[in-house]
């Protein structure tokens, strides 16, 4: 179940050293990565900034401070997932308590289309990176393959805690 999250992964929705100054920032460059590849349609950008005024994504995760940002299933042509590693850490107001900010150093953007898609891909993201061993080797790599291989990597060790 958790390795269908890797088919939402691409090479090319990879930003290694993206610079950002705020969580907007951050939310909109990568939005617009997924509209210039056709993944989301001109409104998805707006919608997720609204959507994480209201419902805000930063986590304290292991490893490292990580944001998950998206926007409803209705601005979605194609699902997929964007990852930033960004140059310089930037605030994001935190999922379990919106009047704390944390230091988010990789953002991670879904484009989904279906709801319960959605739902279980936020999931599988939450307990994935709740090691700390996957987003310390994401922040450690140099290539957009690097990240990818980490994100599967802890995605495969996912699946065989899953099946034990």
């Amino acid at each position: 179940m958790t390795m269908e999250l890797a088919a939402l992964l691409d090479p090319s929705l990879v930003l290694i050293d993206m610079e950002a100054r705020d969580a907007a920032e951050a939310i909109a460059c990568l939005g617009e990565l997924l509209f210039r590849r056709g993944y989301v349609d001109e409104h998805f950008v707006a919608a997720a900034l609204a959507r994480e005024t209201k419902f805000p994504t930063g986590l304290a995760t292991q490893g490292i401070p990580i944001a998950l940002p998206h926007a409803e299933t209705e601005y979605v042509r194609v699902s997929r997932v964007a990852i930033g590693i960004l140059r310089q850490a930037v605030p994001f107001r935190r999922m379990d308590n919106p009047e704390s900010l944390v230091e988010a150093k990789a953002v991670f953007m879904l484009a989904i289309s279906d709801p319960n898609t959605q739902v279980m891909a936020l999931q599988q993201l939450a307990e994935l990176f709740q090691d700390g061993m996957t987003l310390t080797q994401v922040a450690a790599a140099r290539s957009q393959e690097q990240v990818l291989q980490a994100v599967l990597e802890g995605l495969r060790r996912l699946e065989a805690k899953s099946i034990q």
